[in-house]
């Protein structure tokens, strides 16, 4: 069965063109600004894993000078070594910060990962639409 428009105006249609058009355009433009802002995000997390890896290293290095220094203080008999046994705890914590802060970048970097994905199979889907 056949439908048919009952167009009353072509200046109509021509209206209704131009302003397909300029939506078509704004959508494309919205999309590559989000997908700038993605990639921007998506770059700024990874900057932050490498970050955080590189402290869970430097730190656990501390905690194994802070070790060292209190096993070379016990060698040495010495009887006051809670200077030495602070600074290791103090190393201990700090290295059990920067890891929660590697756990929170990697969690943060799959999850947006998982929504990019997402979002650019929908994007795509728009884009070719609107092409």
């Amino acid at each position: 069965m056949s439908q048919s428009a009952h167009v009353q105006s072509i200046q109509a249609l021509g209206d209704l063109k131009g302003a397909l058009a300029r939506f078509a355009g704004e959508s494309q433009e919205a999309l590559q600004v989000a997908e700038q802002e993605i990639r921007r995000t998506e770059e700024w997390l990874q900057e932050r894993l490498n970050h955080w890896r590189n402290e869970v290293q430097r730190r656990q290095e501390e905690v194994r000078q802070a070790e060292a220094d209190l096993d070379e203080f016990l060698a040495a008999e010495e009887r006051d070594c809670g200077h030495y046994e602070r600074a290791l705890h103090q190393a201990q914590i700090r290295m059990q910060e920067a890891e929660a802060e590697l756990r929170n970048a990697r969690r943060w970097t799959t999850a947006v990962g998982e929504a990019a994905t997402v979002y650019r199979v929908q994007a795509q889907r728009l884009r070719r639409l609107l092409s």
